[in-house]
């Protein structure tokens, strides 16, 4: 019995971490968003310690602490820890932005390519 639902859980994990129907995967919300294409490490202008992360879907939401100033960013799924200093592109603000996998509006978030720890 315990490898059945094993497997059963093994087998139903893809599709638990595809996103809702009509959420575009974060390849196809590039565009939209008016994102550059995603570049080399060089192009990682931004920085910032985490705070927190969220995994939703194929997405990341990460507060990070820039200076004296927090912001939440988005990026494709990416593993970071509390304390972990990331660098990530200039990306897109949205304003007032709702995600429904996590139930919440988010005031400001920034859409970015990648998101990946400093050397």
């Amino acid at each position: 019995m315990k490898h059945a639902l094993l497997l059963l859980l093994v087998a139903a994990a893809p599709a638990l971490s595809q996103p809702p129907p009509g959420h575009p995967t974060p390849e196809q919300a590039a565009p939209w968003l008016g994102l550059p294409p995603a570049g080399p490490a060089a192009e990682l202008s931004q920085q910032g310690v985490v705070l927190e992360a969220i995994d939703a879907n194929q997405y990341t939401y990460i507060e990070v602490l820039q200076g004296e100033r927090s912001r939440w960013i988005a990026a494709p799924r990416v593993a970071v820890a509390k304390g972990t200093v990331i660098r990530f592109d200039a990306g897109r603000v949205m304003t007032n932005f709702y995600s429904r996998k996590l139930g919440r509006t988010f005031e400001t978030v920034l859409f970015v390519n990648r998101a990946v720890p400093a050397d």
